[in-house]
């Protein structure tokens, strides 16, 4: 009997160990990766093709670029993940989510002077990503505050706009009427729509490296005259545009290329035509140098006829491994909808030329390209 127990004991304590064996991952074994869904409209890359791998060297700097350098302390900026107690539930260490911001900010900070070294809180960061060792950054820079900060102590220029600005409010009633003398006369169309209250700034990208000290390695101006949503973070994820920064070989010819989207509008001091939507660009790593520009959406409201017409339109782009002619080529898809209006499209082979380094494409995306057209002054 005492042999028949025995036994038992020693079969129920292998089972136990079997069974917590099975619950516990293996040493060693590879955590699953999820991949990105890549965002509808935006360039994915061709069937089998895969993004460049992280550890390859960086892109070259600009040539004659010495860019600007910011320092801040950026070691170390991965925090703890914690320890685990005796039940299981994983302990938050004390002050590492604290820690965690605090470098955060650190880094915004760093990458903001990097880019308005004399006014750091003039770059507005939309977006940043790392990129092998360094980070790409979407920016809106405040001109309106870039102006007046470079005018110092000696106010007379500021003064004497303020005095015209709050002349044009007086003169008129028409909103419209006091928007456009405002405009007029200001000396740069940010501070006019500063004071007419509408926030615009200019939206560019750029590309930063360091650790110690974040340089600028490329910048390029995307669109002037923007307004530019809050951040990232407080970009719809249900938005028919969702925001896009991101590095891979699109036209394969062994260097990275920078994809962006960026959810935009214009501004309009009046009842003409309002527009909207976002842009986007293919835009070479090494000197952001733009491969392919487009309006990703454009959406106007305007007035015909007595009758308010909505006109949208729609660019959606797919990069394929190989054309006809044997090389990688973008397939451009434009839409176009109009108030009680059938619906328009086209679609437009866009082969790369690798001499030219760009994507042509046959004919000019001309509905397209109405966001990046829009002229904010044009009342």
């Amino acid at each position: 009997m005492r042999a028949l127990l025995s036994l038992a004991l020693s079969l129920a304590a292998t089972l136990a160990a079997v069974a917590c064996t099975r619950e516990r991952p293996q040493a060693g074994e590879a955590a699953t990766r999820r991949e990105p869904v890549p965002s509808p409209g935006g360039v994915t890359p061709a069937e089998g093709a895969t993004e460049s791998a992280a550890a390859s060297t960086g892109a070259a700097a600009t040539p004659g670029s010495t860019g600007s350098t910011a320092s801040t302390a950026l070691a170390g900026s991965t925090a703890s993940t914690g320890s685990t107690g005796s039940t299981g539930s994983t302990v938050t260490a004390t002050g590492v989510d604290d820690d965690a911001a605090a470098k955060e900010a650190a880094l915004r900070e760093a990458i903001a002077s990097a880019l308005v070294p004399e006014l750091p809180s003039a770059a507005h960061l939309v977006a940043t990503r790392p990129y092998r060792g360094g980070h790409l950054v979407l920016a809106g820079i405040d001109e309106a505050a870039r102006w007046e900060a470079a005018l110092g102590d000696d106010t007379r220029l500021l003064d004497a706009f303020e005095a015209e600005a709050s002349a044009c409010e007086e003169a008129t009633s028409s909103e419209w009427a006091a928007a456009q003398c405002v405009l007029e006369a200001a000396p740069t169309p940010y501070v006019g729509w500063s004071r007419a209250g509408t926030d615009v700034r200019r939206l560019e990208v750029a590309h930063l490296r360091g650790d110690g000290s974040l340089a600028v390695v490329a910048r390029r101006e995307l669109i002037d005259l923007a307004i530019l949503p809050e951040s990232a973070d407080t970009v719809d994820a249900d938005d028919a545009v969702p925001l896009k920064l991101k590095a891979y070989d699109v036209d394969r010819d062994g260097h990275d290329e920078v994809t962006v989207i960026v959810p935009i509008g214009r501004p309009s001091g009046g009842s003409f035509t309002e527009i909207s939507g976002a842009v986007a660009a293919i835009l070479d790593l090494r000197e952001l140098r733009p491969q392919f520009t487009t309006s990703r959406l454009a959406v106007r409201d305007y007035s015909h006829a007595d009758d308010a017409v909505t006109e949208a339109v729609e660019v959606t782009w797919l990069a394929k491994a190989e054309g006809d002619a044997g090389g990688p080529l973008l397939r451009v898809r434009e839409v176009i909808r109009r108030s009680e209006r059938p619906r328009e499209q086209r679609t437009l082979l866009c082969p790369y030329d690798a001499d030219l380094d760009t994507w042509t494409c046959p004919e000019a995306l001309t509905a397209g390209d109405a966001i990046l057209r829009a002229d904010p002054l044009s009342l």
